[in-house]
């Protein structure tokens, strides 16, 4: 029982920081530690430029990528682009959240820190273990940050003020403490929102906790363990202390240029028609979707004129925005809801579009070949991958020349593929979108004769 002649210990929380150059960071909260708070920022002309420069590049996205590839981590294209776009949503009122899976030794941890090594050391928290009661006593430390769950197990505390955080937005816990001589109930308030980062060698986690985050998996391909060989060899350039600080300083520019609100216009209305709406979890994804085309629209939004922005007063998502965000997060999520590889995605996509280019026609192994430029074995080894996996189906009966054709199925697919929709909304933009594809780096043209460059 509590000693009633004084006042009663309330447990503490510390946050343990590393050096600014270091990707790896390791932060603890406990019982005994005492709380640290962020240094001020310091105004850095160079870090200003630098981080604008960036923000208003065509291919910022894309940077994200190289950026990470100079420190050493090969591959996981998309991966890195879903971390680092979960972790600039913190900013927004209604945060994405990720899980980070694959087994031990996949490099889960290593992806995760080498992104999060582009934001600034006050907007993520990195944890390794906690107790229950500690969750209780951080004020506003946590909100609008990263939380990152390093291996999600129970050393490192509980998921469920994890996911109070994510629903709710904070934690209140009631507390009885002696005051002059009384004992009254006080309240201890953990403010979010927060953007949730964890990595688990578990495929699948408690369902509440499944649906409130998108999943992604590392590559486990034997090719991909060969490039990572092959980068071992390599000496790391990394990034310099001034590229760090351009960076850092994007991600203050993003938080600032977050207070304006972010909206979608008439024409982004008929989208739920799209979506597919065979899961129920669905629900729960497409709001996530929205802001995640909210995070890519307030990136973006840099590409603008300030003139135009002051005069809006807002955000507004454009059908770029939407584009990037689906050409990213519309394997995510379907690969959520159904987990089949990116590739057998990719191949609906592919699939997808050429069908639409032969008003709906079924897809053969020489269709498909000739879009991507490949032998027609190796598109029927898509193709057959894909048809196994559930994302195109079979669209004829096996005939004596067997010729197999195909269709997208009906599942599989979170959104149709980002040209498809530009021809669907006619009213979304001019008669031509042309951007800087985030993973590839190539430029892509859409233009309403249907042709793509």
């Amino acid at each position: 029982m509590a000693n009633q002649t004084g006042k009663r210990k309330k447990p503490k929380s510390k946050i343990l920081r590393g050096t600014r150059k270091g990707v790896a960071r390791t932060d603890r909260i406990n019982d005994k530690a005492e709380i640290v708070t962020p240094a001020p920022v310091v105004k850095d002309a160079a870090a200003e430029e630098g981080a604008l420069k960036l923000l208003r590049s065509p291919d910022f996205l894309n940077q994200v990528v190289s950026a990470t590839r100079r420190m050493g981590v090969v591959g996981e294209e998309r991966n890195k682009l879903v971390v680092f776009l979960v972790g600039t949503s913190r900013v927004l009122e209604k945060p994405l959240c990720l899980f980070v899976k694959g087994p031990s030794s996949a490099g889960k941890n290593f992806l995760t820190d080498a992104v999060l090594s582009l934001f600034p050391e006050s907007e993520w928290r990195s944890l390794t273990s906690s107790s229950k009661r500690s969750w209780n006593y951080l004020g506003e430390q946590l909100e609008h940050k990263i939380v990152y769950l390093k291996e999600l197990n129970e050393n490192a505390g509980p998921i469920h003020p994890v996911r109070l955080l994510i629903s709710e937005k904070q934690l209140v816990h009631s507390v009885t403490v002696l005051q002059d001589g009384q004992f009254v109930e006080q309240k201890r308030i953990t403010k979010g929102p927060i953007a949730a980062i964890s990595t688990t060698t578990r495929d699948k986690v408690e369902v509440d906790d499944e649906t409130r985050n998108l999943s992604i998996w590392v590559d486990e391909s034997p090719a991909q363990t060969t490039r990572i060989m092959e980068a071992a060899l390599e000496k790391q350039r990394g990034l310099s202390e001034g590229e760090l600080q351009a960076w850092h300083q994007a991600q203050r520019l993003l938080q600032n240029r977050a207070e304006l609100p972010i909206g979608f216009p008439e024409w982004f209305k008929p989208i739920p028609q799209s979506v597919r709406n065979d899961e129920v979890s669905v629900r729960r994804y497409f709001p996530a979707f929205l802001q995640a085309c909210k995070t890519v629209a307030l990136i973006r939004s840099f590409k603008r004129s300030e003139e135009e922005l002051q005069r809006q007063g807002k955000i507004t998502v454009k059908f770029t925005d939407l584009a990037i965000a689906t050409l990213i997060f519309g394997p995510v999520f379907a690969q959520s809801l159904d987990k089949a590889s990116e590739q057998e995605f990719t191949t609906q996509q592919h699939v997808q579009r050429i069908s639409a280019r032969k008003d709906g026609k079924p897809v053969s192994a020489t269709d498909l070949a000739q879009e991507l430029s490949i032998s027609d074995d190796k598109a029927y080894s898509f193709l057959r991958s894909a048809a196994d996996a559930g994302t195109i189906t079979r669209a004829n009966q096996p005939t004596r020349t067997n010729l197999k054709l195909y269709l997208p199925a009906t599942g599989g697919s979170f959104l149709p593929d980002p040209e498809v929709l530009f021809h669907k909304l006619r009213d979304s933009s001019s008669e031509l979108v042309k951007f800087v594809h985030p993973i590839t780096g190539e430029w892509v043209e859409y233009r309403r004769d249907g042709e793509r460059h």
